[in-house]
């Protein structure tokens, strides 16, 4: 995550301009500025308005729009925010025939206030007819109809039955409106359930081509924990990054939520030559001092002087390189550019970003994957010895930031495609933002997530991906 960018929201608002429910649109324009919203604009007399914020959380920005709507007209107005980059995915997903939609009478789009459950999964799959198919994806609800208006079920009957508020707008009006604001996938996300993948290791199958390329006969084993939780917004004491050892010559750290919310993950690996650390962390906290303390650690521990950094980056966001002075002019230590170019040459990849480097910390060799498309410089790094791939912010279990599509796309078809001769242990990207629950996200901003999905996710979970990307291939 880049955490720097506050992109336009959309709010939809149920109850507007209908039942007898007349809001003026210069009304509804200065409601929104008074409760603290800026650049407020509204999009026909349906009820959206487009604004910006300066608050972190965006889904609580629900409530307090709700609590002042109820205050000045005096009736609930369920009222569904969405980032720009959002409605624009919404609008890009395709879910049914273009035969079908071309006999239809109408297509409608559902914004749910969260995600349905179960129940309302079962409910609204009950629903479904020869005239009237549903479709649901994430928090939105496709609907295509046959029937007239009149014959269709209500939107009130339909939350009844579903167990959550929704507001409709017509295809084209989601369309219209993502063309009038020019919102598009640049800065796009995928929300996926990775609840499938929970369990812990699978048996990992060695490719023999791969044991021929890493020098090793058998995958090396490691321990993860069932649970990351990073603490809340309140440091005690000095804050110190939590420190795990996945095997001996393995280290994984978190930083604490007390310093950043936004509680990275770093990696440092050793060889018999050197060692890489992956990443510098958000900020606001001791990281060379953390990781001297380890490589001091793992040297005693092997009976040899202190070992050779290399400090690289998974990417180029704030969130991962701000660290980075502390190392700077550290005798032992090698600091890596964090642009394409500097990556480029310190690694010898020859043409970015099709080609692949072979990196040797001494008995030990990283592969050095180029994965541009959530930021430029994005690379991931395989293990051979653990058979662990570290994705960086490409692949992790919570929303997916993508600033270049196209790039985005090629990068994760070039994973599948190096991981289809590999054995793959476990993908390991930088954060944790999803829940245990699927679908179910922590917002960007939230400090303390005492439930959080585990951190590894598996390949099953990277041709999940590859294949949405499929279907979202040309819209």
């Amino acid at each position: 995550m880049s955490g720097t960018i506050m992109p336009r929201l959309v709010a939809f608002l149920r109850a507007i301009n209908v039942g007898g429910h007349v809001v003026k649109m210069d009304e509804l324009r200065r409601l929104f500025t008074v409760a603290g919203m800026q650049d407020v604009e509204t999009f026909i007399a349906s009820g959206n308005v487009v604004f910006t914020s300066s608050a972190r959380n965006i889904r609580a920005l629900q409530p307090r729009i709700e609590e002042r709507l109820r205050e000045s007209l005096g009736y609930e107005v369920a009222t569904m925010v969405r980032t720009g980059p959002e409605v624009a995915a919404v609008a890009a997903h395709v879910p049914f025939k273009e035969s079908d939609v071309k006999a239809a009478i109408r297509s409608n789009i559902g914004f749910l206030s969260e995600p349905l459950g179960a129940p309302g999964r079962a409910a609204l799959a009950a629903l479904c007819t020869e005239n009237d198919d549903y479709q649901l994806r994430g928090t939105e609800i496709y609907w295509l109809s046959r029937t007239r208006m009149s014959e269709a079920i209500s939107s009130v009957k339909l939350e009844k039955l579903i167990g959550t508020r929704v507001t409709f707008r017509g295809v084209n009006t989601v369309a219209r409106l993502v063309a009038k604001y020019g919102f598009t996938l640049g800065v796009a996300l995928l929300l996926f359930s990775f609840s499938a993948f929970m369990a812990g290791c699978a048996p990992v199958r060695r490719a023999p081509e791969a044991a021929g390329r890493s020098g090793a006969s058998v995958v090396e084993r490691g321990r993860l924990p069932t649970t990351w939780y990073a603490g809340g917004a309140r440091c005690t004491g000095r804050p110190a990054f939590r420190v795990h050892q996945y095997n001996d010559d393995f280290y994984i750290l978190r930083q604490p939520a007390c310093t950043n919310y936004e509680k990275p993950f770093l990696y440092l690996l050793f060889g018999t030559q050197r060692a890489l650390l992956l990443d510098t962390g958000a900020g606001g906290i001791d990281v060379a001092g953390a990781v001297d303390s380890i490589v001091r650690a793992w040297s005693a521990r092997h009976g040899v002087a202190p070992v050779a950094l290399v400090v690289a980056h998974s990417h180029a966001h704030g969130d991962h390189v701000a660290g980075d002075s502390q190392f700077v002019g550290k005798a032992g230590v090698t600091l890596v550019g964090r642009d394409t170019a500097s990556v480029r040459k310190f690694f010898g990849i020859g043409r970015w970003p099709d080609d692949v480097a072979e990196f040797d910390l001494g008995g030990r060799i990283l592969d050095v994957i180029p994965i541009p498309g959530h930021q430029p410089a994005s690379v991931a790094l395989y293990d051979r010895r653990t058979a662990v791939l570290l994705s960086g912010d490409t692949f992790y279990p919570g929303r997916l930031y993508v600033r270049d599509t196209a790039a985005f796309v090629r990068s994760i078809a070039r994973l599948v495609a190096f991981t289809s001769t590999r054995p793959v242990a476990h993908i390991l990207g930088t954060h944790i933002e999803n829940s245990r629950t699927p679908y179910v996200d922590y917002v960007v901003g939230t400090v303390d997530q005492p439930d959080e999905h585990v951190l590894q996710l598996s390949r099953s979970g990277l041709l999940s991906l590859d294949s949405a990307l499929a279907t979202m291939r040309g819209h």
